[in-house]
């Protein structure tokens, strides 16, 4: 007879492995949309093609699909090695800052939400650096 905690694992892999291949699915989705931004951008034969708008919506297709690759690497850890790597997830969230800031319309927003950006962008910082100090400081001993 098998242990709860087997049990458990079984179910905790078929929930992470059903994840994996959604984010699979979305990032593909992503990826094609990407080929096709990339697409209308080259085709295009209008005086003026390369327009803002075009160039940052086939820039948030490339984050995107970072962003997709590294939360199925995430996810992929978390499978293999039971646990989740903290530094992982951080720089996908890094890079989704990056995304929304590269994407963001500056002359639109308010001052409000431009200094929560930048305490967004200041906390995830000083986040990764403190983990990657952490490791530094625990490799050494």
């Amino acid at each position: 007879m098998r242990a709860p905690r087997e049990y458990l694992d079984g179910t905790r892999n078929i929930i992470v492995g059903a994840v994996m291949l959604m984010i699979l699915i979305l990032t593909i989705a992503l990826t094609i949309g990407l080929v096709f931004s990339i697409y209308d951008l080259i085709v295009d034969e209008t005086p003026n093609h390369f327009e803002k708008e075009d160039i940052l919506n086939a820039f948030s297709h490339l984050l995107l699909v970072i962003i997709g690759l590294e939360l199925l690497d995430t996810v992929y850890g978390l499978l293999t090695e039971a646990r989740l790597q903290v530094e992982t997830v951080l720089l996908v969230v890094v890079t989704a800052v990056a995304r929304e800031l590269i994407v963001f319309d500056y002359e639109k927003a308010e001052g409000v939400m431009l200094a929560s950006v930048g305490i967004v962008v200041a906390a995830v910082a000083m986040a990764y650096y403190l983990i990657r100090r952490a490791r530094a400081l625990t490799s050494d001993h």
